[in-house]
């Protein structure tokens, strides 16, 4: 006796969802299951029979956008891979390295654009202190380092102590606020702790 579609579909441990057809094809009988992945499945797909697909090809529109998208992020990466995979991505011409990019516009709060010009300020800062202090052989690398700065009260409200550390990349870093910016660059406490090589007494907020 076979299944229909509907006692098919229904079977929770299949996890199966009906993505085409009108509900009056529930009640046809199956007579058995095949994976096709094509533009026309019916045109593969035996009388009675279901497809599994993992639903990429049902919106064509939606498919070929992402795609398209996915071909020109990764085109630099794997340049022949994606030139040829572009020859199947509706409606295309000519190579993948001839699609040009859609601009899109990056939109920034001017407290955003204040925060962000105060990091650049101070990591512009303190990028040469580090380099001076390698040099000297007070420190090996960046993170064998920590940084002590002092900001005015109007700085505050722009200050990331969070961001700071991650972009000069100290293993302690301490913010304070005082009457004017100063700053001091020193070997780092604690031990190594392997293998990220990141003092254990590490220490990020002001």
């Amino acid at each position: 006796m076979r299944l229909t579609l509907a006692e098919v579909v229904s079977e929770e441990e299949f996890g199966l969802v009906l993505r085409s057809g009108s509900p009056a094809a529930l009640a046809r009988p199956v007579a058995g299951a095949e994976t096709v992945e094509a533009d026309r499945p019916e045109e593969l797909t035996a009388r009675d029979y279901i497809m599994f697909t993992t639903g990429v090809r049902l919106i064509p529109s939606a498919d070929a956008g992402l795609i398209s998208v996915l071909e020109s992020v990764l085109a630099p990466i794997l340049a022949f891979t994606t030139d040829e995979a572009w020859e199947f991505v509706p409606p295309s011409a000519g190579s993948v390295h001839e699609n040009e990019w859609k601009r899109k516009g990056l939109s920034l709060s001017p407290d955003e654009i204040r925060k962000w010009d105060w990091l650049k300020q101070w990591r512009e800062m303190l990028l040469p202190e580090l380099e001076k202090a390698r040099q000297a052989k007070i420190i090996g690398k960046a993170l064998d380092a920590k940084a002590e700065i002092v900001i005015p009260q109007v700085q505050v409200k722009y200050s990331d102590a969070e961001m700071l550390h991650e972009l000069v990349n100290v293993s302690n870093l301490k913010i304070s606020v005082g009457e004017t910016a100063s700053f001091v660059v020193s070997k780092a406490d604690g031990q190594k702790c392997e293998p990220f090589h990141i003092c254990t007494s590490r220490s990020r907020g002001r």
